[in-house]
């Protein structure tokens, strides 16, 4: 690598390199808000009183089939500072972009773009949604960079995470993303 800002400014990904993200099957992800910041409910007696990002996320996870023709969504759970949900990829992608030369150390840029209906381009879709109506309404709001996700491999694992994702409200004083 002969670029000296690449070690600076261009970050490993956490994907796992030995699968294409937009292969069909279940993920669970993991998003959270920039520094943790508490911006979309506060979680009493294990209940949650959504604020108006609250809702907005709320709503726009559930309207993501609409808008990303490729996804279902399954159990999910918003939280204070991030959002537990499983996403089904239906179908491979069957668009892929085409091959561009790009100046950077001649990387095909192809390689380093989402690909349409993968994982990564619902996500995007998804934060991006809720910022811009957030920001339009004035609702504070702000995400973490990157997201966690992961490849749901059998139907106990299915079942494990839905669980986790049920008992999550319950569990918050001891979930490690509780900041407060």
């Amino acid at each position: 690598m002969t670029d000296p800002f690449w070690k600076n400014f261009r970050r490993q990904s956490h994907k796992a390199d030995w699968w294409q993200y937009d292969q069909p099957t279940n993920y669970f992800v993991t998003i959270c808000t920039k520094d943790r910041g508490h911006y979309f409910c506060d979680i009493r007696k294990g209940k949650m009183e959504f604020s108006k990002a609250g809702v907005l996320a709320n709503v726009i996870w559930q309207e993501l089939p609409r808008f990303a023709k490729n996804v279902e969504i399954g159990p999910f759970v918003i939280m204070p500072n991030h959002l537990h949900g499983i996403i089904r990829l239906k179908t491979p992608s069957q668009e892929r972009p085409a091959k561009q030369e790009s100046h950077i150390d001649n990387i095909k840029m192809s390689e380093i773009s989402p690909t349409t209906g993968s994982l990564p381009v619902a996500i995007r879709l998804f934060k991006g949604t809720v910022t811009r109506h957030a920001r339009r309404l004035w609702i504070p709001l702000a995400w973490q960079g990157r997201y966690h996700d992961r490849i749901i491999r059998d139907s106990n694992e299915y079942a494990k995470l839905s669980q986790y994702i049920k008992e999550n409200p319950v569990k918050w004083d001891q979930d490690e993303l509780n900041t407060k």
